[in-house]
């Protein structure tokens, strides 16, 4: 199937190939990014909370291994 593929694609076709791709990957990318940084906007307190309890956690489990250490 890929060898068909890249059968096809020989000389200029390559390039416009690339070309192609790399300018669905930019508009894609502008397109998704306002989607992502509305979401974590909204969602910021459910976010935050995870993160400080992550970081509660790993406080705790560090102080209990230096705990039991001594």
């Amino acid at each position: 199937m890929s060898l068909k593929l890249f059968q096809k694609l020989r000389g200029d076709r390559k390039f416009f190939a690339i070309v192609f791709f790399i300018l669905l990957i930019i508009f894609l990318s502008g397109i998704l990014t306002p989607l992502r940084v509305h979401y974590q906007q909204t969602n910021w307190d459910r976010e935050l909370s995870k993160k400080i309890e992550g970081i509660r956690g790993q406080v705790l489990t560090l102080f209990n291994r230096k705990e039991n250490g001594l």
